[in-house]
Order: structure tokens, then sequence, then C-alpha cells
């Protein structure tokens, strides 16, 4: 099935050979997030059964990429050049410019470096918390669930900030302000601890 799955995608990528990328066990963001702990929301999500057979498998490829203190992602963006395809179903990797092929969607597209700018400024005012607990220009408040909701009387942590229109709306500049935007938009949620 894996190979299967390899090969489909290399064929929608439009190329005629691959490498493939894994996840090793360090990442750095786990040693330099600030606010919540790196991907802590993943902490109690089951990894599907064939976790372990497929890694196994893909390791087992020639001239697969197993990375130590980055992701696969980050290889994945380091690797990219005028004639690679990025092959991926992550959003984050929208901001590295060149091609790349969706294999969920089974879509590819070209993305230009003022593309990729654009995505790279939105999430950072965004961030990413459902997925990666990385809360953007925001903070958490903890919440209680409502007597009428199933988990009534629980508490749980939502994300308050800019969201995905109001950064579009922010971002409304020419690409060489928007870092300066997002500079302000982050004093202003952060004050002087707007680096941190």
């Amino acid at each position: 099935f894996c190979q299967e799955e390899l090969i489909k995608i290399t064929e929608g990528a439009g190329c005629d050979e691959y490498q493939v990328f894994v996840s090793g066990d360090h990442n750095f963001r786990y040693d330099i997030a600030k606010t919540h702990p790196y991907k802590f929301k993943r902490d109690d999500v089951e990894r599907p059964p064939n976790y372990t057979t497929v890694k196994d498998f893909l390791l087992g490829i020639e001239d697969t990429v197993l990375t130590d203190g980055i992701e696969a992602d980050d290889a994945l963006a380091l690797a990219q050049c005028a004639d690679t395809v990025i092959c991926t179903i992550d959003k984050d990797l929208l901001m590295v410019p060149g091609n790349h092929y969706n294999w969920r969607k089974e879509e590819a597209r070209t993305v230009t470096y003022d593309d990729g700018l654009h995505w790279f400024l939105t999430q950072l005012l965004t961030g990413d918390w459902s997925t990666d607990s990385i809360i953007g220009c925001g903070h958490v408040e903890t919440k209680t669930y409502g007597p009428k909701a199933a988990k009534a009387g629980q508490t749980y942590q939502r994300r308050v900030g800019i969201g995905p229109k109001e950064a579009a709306n922010l971002l409304l500049v020419d690409k060489e302000a928007g870092l300066g935007v997002v500079v302000e938009a982050y004093k202003q949620e952060f004050g002087t601890e707007w680096k941190a």
C-alpha cells in the first residue's frame, strides 16, 4: 500500500523520482516554546494503528532522510529548489516558494515568493493553536463549558487574538510593509515582551 501511494503521489506531482523525509525524535521547537509546550494538544491523540509499520517501511527506502533537531517539514523546505516539488498536505509549507502538490486534494500549485511571504506573515498573526499550540498574535483564556454543554462545568483553553479575516485586512499592504504591520500588532498584544 505504501509503495502504491508513493507512486501515486509521484505521478500526481509530475515527478520521475522522489525522496522521503521522516521526522526524528528531537525537534528544536520543543526547547524554545515559550507560552505553551509545542504540540501539547496532541499528547492524548493516539497514533494510527499502522504508524510504526509505515514509518519503518519509509525508513527502509534508500536515501530516506531521518531528520535530527528539525521536523521533516523543515527538511522539505530546505531541499526545495527550482526543479523539486514539495508533496504534502501541510498548509505550513505554503510559505516556501516553488512547486507544491497536495496529494490528498490532488492539487498542484506554484507558490511565488510574495505568496509565501504573505502566508508566513499571516501565520505569525494567526498562529496555529489547534494543531501546534502556537498562539501567534493573541493569548489563551481558560473558559468553562456552560450548563447545557455535554462537558458542562469542565474547563478548556481557547485562543483569543487576530484571526484569519483580521490578518487579511492588516496585510492589505505592500510586501515590504507587512513585517512592520506584524511587529506593531505584536507590540499591541504583548507590550515590551513582544519579542519573547
